[in-house]
């Protein structure tokens, strides 16, 4: 049997197999000095969390930022150059940045800990990474906890929520949501709150409480006008308040609130463009519009393809096959079914099996995007 030194994680990305790097820890704690070890363990975790972040800065740069502390010679992080060079880095140190958020946790850095895992959530969203978000924000509640940083604690326990809901973990997002809701409130935290409020609206609706929905949403949109988050806005209105009306087929009440999502959105943040623009195409369709919805699409296609959204490329792709399909058009209905069910599938989503009869099928379309 051929046994390598050197094995493949993904792409060009190549690790020490286990009993490697079990022998190269058990030589480190033996030939290195425990001061030495600790100082590159911080190092590391202080430059992972600096650069993480400034990636961050790229993809949502009126998100609130991550507090990083003072910047030292030995944390000052990759200078991206672009939207593109900021994702293909994470998307190649995608294994290092988990194994570095579990490092900082088990080495007794939790403000390192919570630093990284609340840099990487844009990340983690736009690549529908769910299983790394969901471990490094229950790494971030239980460092926040240990540290008794409230405020950390409740942002990250939005995140934690965030992952369950992406999970389709839905009972289980409910009660980190209300117990961010109750730190935030108790410490002052205004922008926590709305963000925690916006999230309860958002599963409110994907329960089917659509009055909640609004009522979180309309709560959470009044703290984003006093304190002036365009942004922030947009996302609530796309998640809750609009999503709420589309649901309940109340289309016409649907279409500007998604046009007024688009107004926020628009220069200032891709991902969320992107998912104001694909609401409003919906809710032309439901409207029986369908070539207004088929531009509209396509406007979302091509703003999902900069952002690096693969899970909103896919729903958009499912939306264009539905339309083309009801539009007489099979064939162009086929070819965005296809490049849905390669995303959906490397994803291990549900919903590529039902694409892959619907291909396999003589029935042009495909099934409605959830």
């Amino acid at each position: 049997m051929a046994v390598n030194l050197l094995e493949r994680v993904s792409g060009e990305r190549y690790q020490f197999p286990l009993f490697v790097r079990v022998f190269a820890r058990e030589r480190l704690n033996v030939e290195d000095d425990a001061a030495d070890i600790e100082a590159a363990i911080d190092r590391l975790t202080a430059w992972m969390a600096n650069t993480v972040n400034a990636a961050d800065r790229i993809f949502a740069p009126l998100r609130r930022p991550v507090p990083l502390g003072e910047e030292s010679p030995w944390t000052h992080p990759v200078e991206f150059q672009s939207y593109d060079q900021a994702l293909a880095w994470c998307d190649a140190e995608r294994f290092a940045l988990l194994e570095t958020v579990k490092q900082a946790a088990e080495s007794g850095r939790p403000t390192a800990t919570w630093r990284i895992a609340l840099g990487a959530v844009t990340f983690y969203k736009l690549r529908n990474h769910r299983k790394d978000w969901l471990t490094t924000s229950q790494l971030a509640v239980n460092a926040a906890r240990a540290e008794g940083d409230r405020y950390a604690e409740a942002w990250s326990l939005i995140s934690l929520g965030g992952a369950l809901v992406l999970l389709e973990q839905f009972v289980e997002a409910g009660p980190p949501y209300e117990e961010a809701l109750e730190i935030c409130r108790a410490i002052g935290d205004r922008m926590g709150e709305g963000m925690t409020l916006g999230n309860l609206g958002e599963l409110a609706c994907v329960l089917g409480n659509y009055d909640e929905a609004i009522e979180f949403g309309e709560q959470a949109i009044a703290i984003w006008r006093e304190i002036g988050e365009r942004r922030l806005e947009a996302i609530v209105l796309i998640d809750s308040v609009a999503q709420a009306r589309l649901d309940t087929r109340r289309f016409d009440e649907a279409v500007p609130l998604f046009q007024r999502a688009q107004e926020q959105s628009d220069g200032i943040d891709l991902h969320t463009h992107g998912l104001a623009v694909h609401g409003y195409a919906r809710a032309l369709e439901g409207l029986g519009d369908l070539r207004a919805s088929l531009e509209a699409l396509t406007e979302a296609l091509n703003l999902q393809r900069r952002s690096g959204d693969r899970a909103g490329l896919a729903d958009t792709l499912l939306s264009v096959a539905r339309v083309q399909s009801e539009s007489g058009h099979v064939e162009a209905s086929r070819t965005a079914l296809r490049e849905a069910l390669e995303i959906l599938t490397s994803f291990d989503d549900p919903r590529a099996l039902a694409i892959r009869d619907e291909l396999d099928s003589d029935r042009p379309g495909g099934p409605p995007t959830s």
